[in-house]
């Protein structure tokens, strides 16, 4: 029994030196195949590196433009903000110094809702409902249909008047 034991180990240790020389073939030609696509690989990844850079140089060009062009509005807006806080102030300053009583002797300030006649116009917006014809009290548009008939006989509905 002996010798056949030993000659199973025999089998085994030469079965299995093969064996492992054929992995190592393996492994070698794997590896060989592998080394020839890094390079291919890296190629690839430095033209997509190379690929990213420029798209990122393309959309930072127009990035900065937009962030000077909000800058520009910013400040735009800032001057305009400050501009009208001056506007406001001027016109507190001036609606004071016309509510204010004048002392005897002293003229009248002029004001701007009087024409020369002296008689106030209501302002700017009374006038433009004057001219299109709004009433004060309804807020309506006056139309022909409003007005009454200025003689006896009924108005002509085929006419086609408004």
């Amino acid at each position: 029994m002996g010798l056949n034991t030993y000659a199973i180990e025999q089998a085994v240790s030469r079965t299995g030196a093969q064996d492992l020389g054929e992995l190592r073939t393996m492994l070698a030609q794997v590896g060989k195949v592998y080394a020839g696509q890094i390079p291919a690989k890296d190629a690839a990844l430095a033209a997509k590196e190379q690929t990213i850079a420029t798209q990122d140089e393309m959309i930072a060009e127009p990035r900065r433009t937009h962030e000077q062009v909000l800058t520009s509005d910013a400040l735009a807006i800032a001057e305009l903000c400050r501009r009208a806080e001056q506007a406001e102030a001027e016109r507190d300053r001036l609606a004071a110094a016309q509510a204010a009583p004048s002392a005897p002797g002293t003229p009248e300030a002029p004001t701007r809702n009087k024409d020369p006649s002296g008689v106030p116009s209501a302002g700017f917006w009374a006038r433009v409902r004057r001219m299109f014809g709004v009433t004060g009290d309804k807020g309506r548009v006056r139309s022909r249909r409003d007005e009454p008939p200025t003689s006896g006989a009924t108005p002509d509905v085929g006419a086609g008047g408004c």
